[in-house]
């Protein structure tokens, strides 16, 4: 709840007192936070007895959809923003691609709040390390 917090604070911040439309703050705090939250879901897989390697799952979708609309924004000759925001106007093919790509990030996000959510295993101490 927290980073949410921060998170709108320092887009109201960048878009008021700075004045700009750009996220610069938000990229700043992405970039601080990423690491923390990456450990945290790394732990929380492991806690469910789940190689901290299922958190790919998310990222790689991610990653191809982010794929899907930067190769349809160069097929079409336009920029991401005009792709995303004019999808009508852009044709229907165009279209069609940032929609799939809507629709594989829909699937990743469902599939890390499925892997955060899963119930804790007392199996997955095999992934604590032994300090002796």
């Amino acid at each position: 709840m927290l980073i949410l917090v921060v998170g709108l604070a320092l887009l109201i911040i960048d878009k008021t007192v700075l004045g700009r439309n750009g996220s610069l703050l938000d990229v700043i705090w992405i970039l601080a936070i990423f690491v923390p939250i990456l450990a945290v879901s790394i732990r929380r897989l492991h806690d469910s007895n789940k190689s901290g390697w299922w958190i790919l799952l998310p990222m790689v979708l991610i990653a191809v959809s982010a794929i899907i609309v930067v190769t349809a924004s160069s097929v079409a000759n336009a920029s991401i923003g005009t792709l995303v925001l004019n999808t009508g106007h852009a044709g229907s093919g165009i279209a069609f691609a940032v929609g799939i790509a809507g629709i594989i990030d829909f699937i990743a996000a469902v599939s890390w709040i499925v892997l955060m959510t899963l119930a804790p295993n007392p199996a997955g101490a095999r992934f604590d390390k032994d300090d002796q």
